[in-house]
């Protein structure tokens, strides 16, 4: 009987040993020319909140090294030299993840090894040409802005903005083809952000990757946000929303809206478009405030001395509001803003009739509401 006992525990732990030995490990592996034997390699992961931790370290032998560890959640970590500007992308997958190049020369690196490693390594090589172009044409915009040779900074203005559209050409092709990569939802991500997609089309391609993709912790962000912007559409009516004025009051959207337009401003001290922006914006209000204008200024400051500063240095004659939150308050939130100078205009009944917009689409869109 104890002998049976025996021989079931030994089969148990067995059991278990090989289940432990199952677990889905990655294995970092990598070949840098240029270390020294007495760096230290480290595994940065740069969470979604933007902290930083270091997930391991290692000292390379005669420029290589080996990383292994269970499986951290899908998204972009770093390998990283001394805690110094040397930062590889890199993927941390079930399998053997490699890391190759010149420590000293970016243009080297390389990763592979895995599905994800792989799919980022495609995007650099592909784009690496119209890299190189654009930071030659770049070099050579320095120099002629330097020589004060006006044609040729257009002509080379030109050349740069055409390469970097076919840039975005291709990132849009990638996002289509890979939607299995984590990095199609970090292009798609800065579409979103730079506003370079309408929000059917970013909605589009989120839902077009794999399960895999839309279930990381960043990519159920964004799909949040596409949420919150397709509320903010034009046609949609604004959510009402109370917010602290300069005297210490608090103004109301719904109590506040013009007979036949408010225009939502967000701008802040510290904005220099904003702030170039504001006299033209003063014109603007005079002509159209007889005819049922309202303004209302949406500050993204954090210090409210700089706020009330900036309004009594630019003479702002319309009604202002701040919860001294940067991005992060309640109404830069709502509606989405991302940058600044940005503004929304909605009707009387509080219908958005037209969403982020600047400049000279500002005049347009006035100019379309009220008329000459």
């Amino acid at each position: 009987m104890i002998k049976k006992i025996s021989k079931l525990v030994l089969a148990i732990s067995a059991m278990m040993a090989i289940s432990c030995n199952t677990t889905p490990q990655y294995t970092l592996e990598g070949e840098l020319v240029g270390l020294e034997d007495n760096d230290i390699i480290y595994i940065i992961d740069v969470k979604p909140n933007r902290t930083q931790a270091t997930l391991d370290s290692v000292t390379p032998i005669n420029g290589a090294f080996s990383i292994s560890g269970e499986i951290p959640p899908l998204r972009m970590y770093y390998v990283n030299v001394n805690h110094s500007n040397v930062n590889i992308p890199v993927f941390l997958e079930d399998g053997k993840v490699t890391v190759k190049g010149d420590v000293n020369d970016p243009k080297t690196y390389k990763v592979g090894g895995t599905s994800q490693n792989n799919y980022y390594q495609d995007y650099i090589d592909n784009t690496m040409t119209y890299r190189n172009q654009i930071q030659a044409i770049a070099n050579d915009l320095r120099s002629a802005q330097s020589q004060r040779k006006e044609a040729q900074v257009a002509s080379l203005r030109q050349e740069y903005n055409d390469l970097v559209d076919e840039i975005k050409v291709y990132e849009k092709s990638y996002i289509t083809d890979y939607t299995d990569s984590f990095l199609s939802y970090l292009l798609l991500n800065r579409m979103y952000q730079m506003s370079e997609l309408e929000i059917e089309d970013v909605e589009m391609h989120f839902n077009a990757f794999s399960d895999k993709i839309k279930q990381t912790e960043e990519a159920q962000k964004l799909a949040e946000m596409i949420e919150k912007s397709k509320s903010i559409a034009i046609g949609a009516t604004v959510e009402d929303f109370e917010a602290p004025t300069p005297d210490g009051g608090t103004l109301k959207l719904s109590e506040s809206l013009g007979s036949k337009a408010t225009l939502i401003d967000f701008w802040a001290a510290w904005c220099k478009p904003c702030r170039a922006a504001n006299p033209h914006l003063k014109d603007l209000y005079a002509k159209y405030k007889d005819q049922g204008l309202v303004v209302i200024g949406v500050s993204l400051d954090k210090s409210k001395e700089e706020w009330l500063k900036a309004i009594e240095e630019d003479e702002l004659p319309w009604l202002q509001v701040s919860h001294l939150q940067y991005f992060d308050g309640p109404i830069a939130t709502r509606f989405n803003i991302r940058s600044i100078p940005s503004a929304i205009i909605v009707d009387s009944e509080g219908k958005i009739l037209e969403r982020y917009i600047y400049g000279s689409q500002v005049d347009e869109a006035l100019l379309k509401i009220f008329g000459n």
